[in-house]
């Protein structure tokens, strides 16, 4: 049986269109869609990133990444949205700017590079989606990895034996922030990282094997010694 359910904010509406929510609400990123939403509730104002990171409690990053998506998308336009200049303190409008500027990739390598992603996750992640083809596609496009850094970036999370897309889009998005650019450094990163896990666990194991030895023996002896006592009475 449905269950009926009113709308108690049916008034100020914002209007969403349903072409939106037909083709991205159930494949885009939950982050991205808030920026949109901001967008339309603000769209007579003025906005900078700085703005909306606040307003929605994300990053400037996590606002520049859902626009240059969006317009990817061919959803928003540049234009739009107000970036301030950390040394003059002001605000100037981006237009007809490349948010943080990458080397565009041909269209054509581009379709087989997405597919030979694809077929490689497809390989290893059981119960391969979608939802999963759309996040690969944002790594490559977004966070501008290529095909072996998106592959070793695959095979390090199924070592790890957690394959979310939480998971996965986390590790990228780590890489990133961090310079992360090739599958050298990527790999690089990973080792030095687990060998700083094994220096830690083998000293707590040493700092536990101390506290172990650490055993008041006198103690123990005059334990047992009161206790023959007491059997020979």
């Amino acid at each position: 049986m449905g269950e009926e359910i009113q709308n108690l904010y049916d008034t100020n509406v914002t209007l969403v269109s349903n072409d939106f929510l037909n083709n991205h609400l159930a494949d885009a990123n939950p982050e991205y869609i808030r920026v949109y939403l901001y967008f339309l509730w603000k769209k007579n104002e003025r906005l900078t990133y700085e703005d909306i990171a606040d307003a929605l409690t994300l990053t400037e990053n996590d606002v520049e990444r859902a626009i240059k998506y969006w317009i990817k998308q061919k959803v928003i336009q540049r234009g739009k949205v107000a970036k301030a200049t950390a040394k003059e303190d002001k605000i100037e409008k981006v237009e007809n700017e490349e948010i943080n500027p990458k080397k565009e990739k041909d269209n054509k390598n581009r379709d087989k590079d997405v597919k030979e992603i694809s077929l490689y996750a497809e390989k290893m992640l059981p119960g391969f989606s979608s939802v999963q083809k759309n996040l690969f596609e944002y790594i490559y496009d977004e966070l501008d990895m290529s095909v072996d850094m998106i592959m070793f970036l695959v095979d390090h999370c199924i070592e790890k034996g957690i394959t979310t897309n939480s998971y996965m889009k986390k590790i990228a998005v780590s890489w990133y922030e961090q310079g992360i650019k090739t599958t050298k450094q990527a790999k690089k990163f990973v080792a030095d990282y687990n060998m700083k896990k094994t220096a830690e666990k083998k000293s707590n194991k040493k700092v536990n094997f101390e506290n172990t030895r650490k055993v008041d023996y006198d103690s123990m002896f005059m334990d047992d010694i009161k206790k023959r006592r007491k059997i020979n009475v």
